[in-house]
């Protein structure tokens, strides 16, 4: 498998903006029926201290490996 230098760059910079410098303030959990429905478990994340959220899926779809999917 290659891996897509440009895409790490990019996600990297993404990343480093909404987290870096900022303080996690509450952790999230959306254990709604439709989130359940839709994903098939809870789905967990991060509240920073700007008030960006920052949810762990599996990947920008919710179907894969590795992606945190950030809310301003």
């Amino acid at each position: 498998m290659r891996v897509n230098q440009e895409y790490i760059r990019r996600e990297s910079q993404r990343l480093a903006t909404a987290m870096v410098g900022k303080k996690v303030v509450s952790i999230l959990v959306d254990s709604s029926q439709e989130t359940v429905r839709d994903f098939g478990e809870p789905l967990f994340g991060l509240e920073m201290s700007d008030n960006t959220r920052i949810w762990v899926l599996r990947d920008p779809e919710g179907n894969g490996p590795g992606f945190l999917s950030i809310e301003s």
